[in-house]
């Protein structure tokens, strides 16, 4: 499918008798990307599907059916809704308080530190720490998934959200 797009781009490019790096931006004054801008892509999408891929799994776990599986998925699916809303915030200003401390909420981060960073200077310990932030919880999510995928696949007993997140139940 992506072959498919990617050919019907370049006969529209080779259509409108325009060259490719005309066609893709690299006219004088285009907008350039910053090398770690695309560094940050790669590990912000690293991070990214860690978290949400361990909190689907889990979503998948935990529902027998596919109508419980769409209600189970719903908490998840808000969390990613408000990290992409607040990235509008940060490409619209980069230093202002939403891109700031949505920048630190690590379901956020992936989406909304990459905003920030096309935008602007970022500092790189300021990367760093909300790279970090993100991965601990990442490696916590894919810590509940396998608890989820314990208790609900293996034990074919379904459990829910708050079951899965009480703490001191052994799993």
């Amino acid at each position: 499918q992506v072959g498919l797009w990617a050919t019907v781009g370049l006969l529209v490019v080779a259509a409108r008798g325009e060259g490719l790096a005309e066609a893709v931006g690299t006219r004088p004054g285009a907008p350039v990307v910053p090398p770690v801008a695309w560094a940050y892509l790669a590990a912000a999408f690293l991070l990214g599907f860690l978290i949400y891929g361990s909190l689907y799994a889990v979503t998948g776990a935990m529902s027998a059916r596919v109508e419980d599986a769409s209600q189970l998925q719903a908490p998840v699916m808000l969390v990613l809704m408000i990290g992409f809303f607040a990235s509008f915030a940060a490409l619209a200003d980069a230093h202002g308080a939403i891109a700031r401390i949505a920048s630190w909420v690590p379901f956020a981060s992936p989406v909304v530190m990459l905003a920030r960073v096309l935008r602007a200077d970022v500092p790189a310990w300021e990367l760093a720490a909300t790279s970090i932030l993100t991965a601990a919880t990442g490696l916590a999510a894919l810590a509940l998934a396998a608890r989820g995928f314990r208790r609900s696949l293996l034990r074919t007993e379904r459990v829910g959200w708050t079951e899965l997140l009480r703490p001191g139940q052994r799993p």
